[in-house]
């Protein structure tokens, strides 16, 4: 998963170079919590989020998480074998 959050800051820099990451994939069972500590932006997970990710994000920020089915599959496993990877992200505000 790393190669593809690498290629994603990538190809975002292309057209926003002032943007700077700072990638930490720590695993799933930290991620959803990382969003509502205010410690992380994005949160990728490798399975469903369960009721802990989900409550304490509603908990907290008083709405549910905005998710987006990014990949399933792989190059050499089936898409049926592979767990769904997803992207889970607070409400992010551009600024000019």
């Amino acid at each position: 998963m790393s190669g593809v959050a690498s290629a994603w800051e990538k190809g975002f820099q292309k057209f926003h170079p002032q943007v700077n990451f700072e990638t930490k994939l720590m695993g799933t069972a930290t991620a959803m919590p990382g969003i509502y500590t205010g410690v992380a932006d994005l949160a990728l997970i490798g399975r469903e989020t369960n009721t802990t990710d989900n409550d304490g994000f509603l908990h907290v920020l008083q709405y549910r998480p905005l998710r987006f089915e990014l990949m399933t599959g792989s190059l050499d496993v089936p898409a049926s074998l592979m767990p769904s990877q997803s992207l889970f992200t607070k409400t992010i505000r551009f600024r000019n």
